[in-house]
């Protein structure tokens, strides 16, 4: 039996080969090929760890002749504006490129290029972006905003003014929410507590020599691991509470 996957993380009726085959179901072999070689050009540049600017990206993209800079142009000017679009297309492709499971076999392994702050990116490992992702600030702000706005109206003299029945409307929406945040809540700290133990038998396992990691993919996955109870914030915590 294959030891790298406990039973406990996957159905009995599911083997390890076929666990491999559903994690990676749905990536195309040839997703991003096209764009290998830039990828490999432009971390052989910028390693991991490295910031740049978006200037200095466009530079890296104008010298593999992605496209032409119009260092002519004013930065309002509709050439700039097509360059906007043109840095997006050409960024999403290099991250695709760079994420793809083929990168595995290459030294650098996979990275992705994020937005640091203002026009300042950053050249990050997988596991780094996906740790600082903006989205659940970005989820708990939304119900924030919109409970606010539901409050607000309810408070408002343009209640009275609302039919009978937009006001059952209104009521439930703002239930809704409420049921939605604490949703959100239970199944986010049930996804970070399995992660957690994911994390801590990988390290364990590691620690005693059962695994031997080929990179420095698998150490960097187990670091800074926090014990459950310690990790998570609520939405409640993460934006205004909506008591």
């Amino acid at each position: 039996m294959d030891h790298r996957y406990p039973p406990a993380i996957y159905p009995k009726s599911l083997s390890a080969e076929r666990f491999e085959e559903a994690a990676t179901a749905g990536t195309r072999i040839d997703r991003g090929q096209k764009y290998a070689e830039l990828a490999q050009a432009f971390i052989a540049q910028f390693p991991i760890g490295t910031q740049l600017t978006t200037d200095q990206l466009d530079a890296f993209f104008a010298e593999q002749g992605c496209y032409a800079l119009p260092e002519n142009s004013p930065k309002d000017s509709d050439a700039w504006m097509a360059l906007l679009q043109r840095r997006h297309h050409w960024k999403t492709n290099l991250n695709k490129a760079a994420m793809h499971p083929r990168r595995h076999e290459e030294t650098d392994g996979t990275y992705v290029v994020d937005r640091l702050k203002g026009e300042t990116l950053e050249v990050r490992p997988p596991y780094m972006a996906l740790a600082e992702t903006k989205l659940p600030q970005q989820i708990a702000s939304l119900i924030t905003t919109k409970h606010r706005q539901l409050k607000y109206l309810i408070h408002s003299q343009d209640w009275t003014a609302l039919p009978a029945y937009e006001k059952v409307f209104a009521q439930m929406l703002f239930n809704d929410i409420e049921l939605y945040k604490k949703s959100l809540e239970v199944h986010s700290k049930g996804l970070e507590d399995k992660f957690i133990e994911f994390q801590t038998r990988i390290r364990a396992s590691i620690e005693a020599g059962e695994i031997v990691p080929v990179n420095s993919a698998l150490r960097r996955l187990t670091q800074g691991i926090t014990p459950p109870s310690q990790s998570s914030e609520t939405l409640g915590d993460s934006a205004e509470s909506f008591c």
